[in-house]
């Protein structure tokens, strides 16, 4: 069978899809369709690779050029599949994958932009993911609320869509992210952090919708309460960055707030912490949050959809209102001041991200998932 993957970007094929490529290239022909923002994928047997350089953002020129140079990629490889991820990425692959009659269409949902827009971009972007949605044959929903969501929005339909398990597009991987002493100690020693300080940590990209602003002025609050308690911010600055140091310096709290960029490592920065933070406006499903649990971390999170399947709230970790500070302030207290608690949900975490996320558990419903769909 010829398979085909469709991606914006080529990081979603390296990290959140090579395991179901690797399996699929076993007994098919695979071949991976994105630009070269993070380097060419490394060659393995069955597997190919096609740049079309496209554009994160809307771009009439450009993505109407990509999409003649997709369509006739289709037509060359004949595909009997096609599986889609990122707006982008699905949007132009449906396109031309229905153009060219391809078979099975397939869009992995994994979180919609639309939600924080408004006006013009906001109707633009939603009726993308409606005309993803009608023309995929099946979606596969990276959260069960976000299922919902999407069902309520009409861009889906109950029998065309799913989930794998109970969440996320992969799954972690349990044996990098671990609880590792030796990692804490490292890290902190590095940043200069005294070992019983209390860590909160924050991982992904610092922009406006990841709510990293409220999360820094949150622990403004929450210091003067709480004086031995740190804050942690790992990621790529997409111009946040700058405003939250403002806020700290005013606030005096230099040396008690680390930024660190993007960096290889994410696990080894994860348990140099304590307790996780992820007050975002959107997310698909929040694979960090999983992450952090299997670090052994609890979570402090937005009540919102995605955000809610991967933190049992009061079990794992604590949910709060969206946009609330003083909500984030009081919820990150509730752990901070309570190392029983904090220690009791860890455990909860830890075990539930192993016994429901592992990296193995989503690939075996992965494989039960195509088995079941791509027949031909």
């Amino acid at each position: 069978m010829k398979i085909g993957f469709i991606s914006t970007s080529n990081y979603a094929l390296n990290f959140f899809l090579k395991e179901y490529i690797d399996a699929l290239a076993k007994t098919n022909d695979v071949t991976l369709i994105s630009n070269l923002d993070h380097g060419i994928p490394e060659t393995r047997k069955n597997v190919n690779f096609q740049e079309v350089p496209f554009r994160r953002r809307p771009h009439p020129l450009s993505d109407s050029i990509n999409l003649i140079r997709l369509s006739r990629i289709i037509h060359k490889n004949k595909f009997d599949v096609i599986y889609t991820i990122s707006p982008k990425g699905g949007f132009i692959g449906m396109l031309a994958a229905t153009f060219m009659r391809v078979d099975k269409r397939i869009h992995f949902f994994t979180g919609q932009v639309w939600v924080t827009r408004k006006g013009f971009w906001k109707f633009l972007l939603k009726s993308m993911d409606h005309i993803i949605g009608s023309m995929s044959t099946f979606s596969l929903i990276d959260s069960p609320s976000q299922r919902q969501f999407l069902l309520q929005n009409s861009i889906i339909t109950e029998s065309k869509s799913t989930v794998l398990g109970s969440g996320s597009i992969s799954g972690v991987d349990t044996k990098r992210f671990t609880p590792s002493v030796k990692a804490r100690h490292e890290i902190r020693k590095k940043l200069g952090i005294p070992e019983d300080m209390v860590i909160l940590v924050f991982l992904g990209r610092l922009n406006k919708d990841k709510g990293v602003m409220d999360l820094a002025l949150a622990f403004k609050e929450l210091s003067k309460r709480q004086p031995n308690t740190g804050l942690l911010f790992v990621g790529s600055d997409e111009g946040m960055l700058e405003p939250m140091q403002k806020e700290i310096q005013k606030a005096g709290l230099e040396n008690k707030v680390w930024f660190q960029g993007l960096t290889p490592i994410p696990e080894k920065f994860l348990a140099a912490g304590d307790i996780f933070c992820m007050p975002s406006y959107r997310e698909g499903f929040g694979l960090v949050i999983i992450e952090a649990a299997s670090t052994g971390l609890p979570a402090v999170g937005s009540d919102i959809y995605g955000v809610c399947d991967a933190i049992q709230d009061g079990e794992t970790g604590i949910l709060h209102e969206a946009g609330n500070i003083n909500a984030i302030a009081q919820s990150l207290e509730t752990l901070v001041q309570n190392p029983s608690l904090r220690k009791k949900m860890s455990a909860e975490a830890l075990k539930r991200a192993r016994s429901e996320f592992s990296r193995k558990t989503l690939l075996e419903k992965f494989e039960n998932f195509h088995a079941k769909q791509v027949r031909f």
